[in-house]
């Protein structure tokens, strides 16, 4: 039922179920991911961070502990919690490592410490790897060698 009402993005519903469930069964790794899942639909970001790292530090499988990781290290960094973003997100990357979506956020992460060149080339990197855009493929190879080296100048 909390899954359904998180689907249908009816996040009261979903955090008044999971907080319920919570108080019978405290250590609900799932239980604190839907509790962090529905407190960032409604714009809670502050309330889901415990649930998440809960959540985390008690054990979820692996597809709802990479939904953790991404949501935890947005929620860190979108909460001005930098240091904490870039660790747990360096941590979800070295766990998940072809997973995309991750990646996003590690790049972005990685710009909230004022590592800039980084993020952009990440990004870079992975836009040439997963785009079917006729116009970046056309320069996938130049961007690929740029994105290895942004400060490159030609003799």
């Amino acid at each position: 039922m909390i899954l359904s009402a998180l689907k249908a993005q009816n996040y009261a519903l979903a955090l008044d179920t999971a907080e319920a469930e919570l108080a019978i069964i405290p250590n609900s790794a799932l239980n604190h991911y839907y509790a962090a899942w529905a407190c960032d639909g409604l714009g809670q970001e502050n309330r889901a961070i415990p649930h998440y790292e809960k959540a985390i530090a008690l054990g979820l499988p692996d597809a709802d502990l990479k939904e953790a990781y991404l949501g935890l290290g947005s929620t860190y960094r979108v909460t001005g919690n930098y240091q904490q973003a870039y660790d747990l997100l360096t941590q979800a990357v070295a766990h998940f490592p072809n997973d995309r979506a991750l990646q996003v956020f590690y790049a972005l992460a990685k710009y909230s410490m004022g590592d800039a060149k980084s993020a952009l080339r990440d990004t870079l990197l992975l836009l040439t790897s997963t785009t079917q855009d006729d116009g970046i493929l056309a320069y996938r190879k130049a961007i690929d060698f740029y994105a290895q080296d942004l400060d490159f100048i030609s003799d």
